[in-house]
């Protein structure tokens, strides 16, 4: 089954989308729409999850603004925490590494998301399933029974 919707965009969005998708060698507006759809879900399965999650948030900022973020390493979630300069933009990258349950997760994202300065925040976590009790999971270069 599909289900056909309407999405209104402005002008220059709309051109924006109907360039780039020409140039990805996409037929239609609406497969390159279908992708965008698919990928925000992916992106973002993690925020109604319960189970605990893992992967990193990057963020962007200029120098000025880098001791801002300093402080979120010392997050519980925060398993690590690496800065790379972008060239001479004067901006930084920082990559953080989280593991936690997915509420704790969610207040530092939000808290980078409001940070001032914070020019760029995009998560890439993933929802760790528990396993079920009483089962125990193969370490490295172990089999599964």
């Amino acid at each position: 089954m599909v289900v056909k919707t309407g999405v209104s965009l402005p002008d220059e969005l709309y051109e924006r989308l109907r360039e780039i998708a020409g140039s990805m060698g996409y037929s239609s507006i609406s497969r390159a729409v279908r992708d965008a759809v698919e990928l925000f879900i992916a992106f973002n399965s993690w925020w109604n999850t319960r189970s605990p999650v893992k992967g990193v948030i990057l963020a962007v900022t200029s120098r000025d603004h880098l001791q801002q973020l300093d402080r979120v390493h010392e997050a519980a979630a925060v398993k690590f925490y690496l800065v790379e300069r972008l060239g001479e933009t004067g901006l930084y990258m920082v990559v953080i590494g989280v593991e936690g349950d997915a509420a704790t997760v969610k207040a530092l994202y939000k808290e980078l998301a409001r940070m001032r300065g914070v020019r760029f925040v995009q998560p890439l976590l993933v929802p760790l399933a528990r396993p079920p009790s009483g089962c125990q999971q193969a370490s490295r270069g172990e089999a599964s029974p």
